[in-house]
């Protein structure tokens, strides 16, 4: 997802690195009003992409979130796991699965 965003030139609002637009001097009230709106459409087009990307029992969480860093927060608290006998697990539950026919 990080890539991806990377990609879309979306990563810095994610991180919040990129600050909400203000309104320069020079700018004209239709130009601030055309970034503010930009800005505004960012979170739900990360929101939705990152629903459409993950399984149905991941992204049915994200409804309670209204900004993409309390998303990205909630995955990296929940699956960020160092714990060796759960990567084993995963793994093997990985190896053993096959696909059904039909």
């Amino acid at each position: 997802m990080k890539s991806f965003l990377k990609w879309r030139k979306l990563w810095h609002i994610v991180t919040g690195d990129k600050p909400t637009p203000v309104k320069r001097e020079d700018e004209s009230d239709e130009s601030f009003a055309d970034c503010l709106e930009e800005w505004d459409s960012a979170y739900p087009r990360i929101l939705t992409w990152s629903t459409n990307t993950s399984i149905s029992s991941v992204n049915m969480l994200f409804g309670r979130f209204d900004l993409t860093e309390e998303v990205c927060d909630f995955l990296a608290s929940r699956y960020a796991s160092a714990d060796l006998a759960h990567q084993y697990k995963l793994l093997s539950n990985l190896n053993h699965l096959r696909q059904e026919s039909g």
